[in-house]
Formats: structure tokens, C-alpha cells, sequence
């Protein structure tokens, strides 16, 4: 379970196409950064990398870059590396400190009208719910996960947003609700023929 809560955390806080970049090759970027904020960025890069491979390093990264973020005042890069803080501390079991990153986060986000990683922080808190099997909470959070994604022309990330809700509508037994779920998914994804994805919501 564990695990599995893992690699959700992860893909909820990516949600983006197959990712090309390596650590090795975001280490080289970072050597010739043109910016503060492309330095910090491509902290908060490596620190979600890291997440996957050493979370005391994607520790370092995420703090290196919340610091550097907060001396210029660079919104974005604090928000992410809250976000990247809540995941190690997800990974790790502590439900509590990583919410209140996720939290943090989220407000820093909301401000900034940052629709799509306000979706995605909103789900990351689902899934710590989720796992603490408070279904009621989790879907409450993946409720409003999804009416934020439904503002945004992201048709991929909508119908993973139902997908999500009709996990937890399984986790709570309501094969009826989760069943809904999976078939908007798959009408979404048929659409906009994402073949993968339809295929996924089958």
C-alpha cells in the first residue's frame, strides 16, 4: 500500500507527459543555469527526481531551492518546493509534516492562480487521506481536485481527475459511483483520442 501510495504521490505532483530529463542531465543544466529562477526551477526538477531515488537528496534540493526562492521572493519556486518537501515526507510516513507542506503549497498556488498545480496538490492531499483511509476526506479533496481541473482546456488531466475519484469511490465499496467514474474517463479520453488512457479507464 505503502508503495503504491508512492508512486501516486509522484504522478500526482508530475502529472505530465513521459519525462526525458535524467538527474544527470538536470545536474548539467544547473551548471550553467542562465537565472536565478531557471537555477531554482531546476532544483525543484532534480528534487522530484530524487524523490524516486534518495530522499535525503531530493531533501537537499527542495531546501536549497525553498531558500533561494525566498530570498528573491519567486513564488512559483517556493510553492514547488513545498510540494516536492510534501512528497518526501509522504514517502517517508510522515502523514502530518507532509500535509502541512502540501498546504503551504496549495495557498502559495491559489494566489498565484496556478490552476493546474492547485489540482495537483489538491490531489496529493486526497491521497494522503486515502491512505489514512479517511475515503470521506479523500474524496472530498478530489472533489475539488476535479472542479478545479474542469477550468482548465486539459482534457488528459480531467479524465485522470475522474479516474482518481473512482479509485476512492472503490476504496469506500461503491462499485456503482466508481464505475461512473471510469466510463466519463473513458469518454473524456475517447475523444480526444488518448488511446493509452482509454485503454487505462477500460
Amino acid at each position: 500500500m505503502k508503495k503504491l501510495l508512492v508512486l501516486v504521490l509522484i504522478i500526482a505532483a508530475a502529472n505530465l507527459p513521459a519525462q526525458v530529463d535524467t538527474p544527470e542531465s538536470l545536474q548539467k543544466e544547473l551548471e550553467k543555469a542562465p537565472s536565478e529562477t531557471a537555477r531554482i526551477d531546476l532544483l525543484n526538477k532534480l528534487s522530484h527526481q530524487y524523490s524516486q531515488l534518495s530522499l535525503e537528496t531530493a531533501e537537499q534540493f527542495a531546501h536549497e531551492a525553498l531558500n533561494r526562492a525566498k530570498a528573491i521572493d519567486y513564488q512559483k519556486g517556493i510553492a514547488a518546493a513545498y510540494n516536492n518537501l510534501g512528497i518526501c515526507h509522504a514517502i517517508r510516513g510522515d502523514y502530518t509534516v507532509g500535509l502541512d507542506h502540501f498546504i503551504s503549497a496549495l495557498r502559495i498556488r491559489e494566489q498565484e492562480n496556478d490552476l493546474m498545480n492547485v489540482s495537483h496538490t489538491l490531489n496529493n492531499i486526497s491521497r494522503l487521506f486515502i491512505y489514512q483511509k479517511d475515503y470521506d476526506k479523500a474524496l472530498e479533496y478530489s472533489k475539488k481536485s476535479l472542479e478545479v481541473i474542469e477550468k482548465i482546456d486539459n482534457p488528459r488531466a480531467f479524465g485522470n481527475a475522474h479516474i482518481s475519484m473512482g479509485s476512492i469511490y472503490l476504496s469506500k465499496n461503491d462499485n456503482e459511483e466508481a464505475t461512473k467514474m471510469f466510463v466519463q474517463a473513458k469518454t473524456i479520453f475517447a475523444k480526444e483520442s488518448l488511446k493509452d488512457e482509454e485503454g487505462g479507464a477500460l
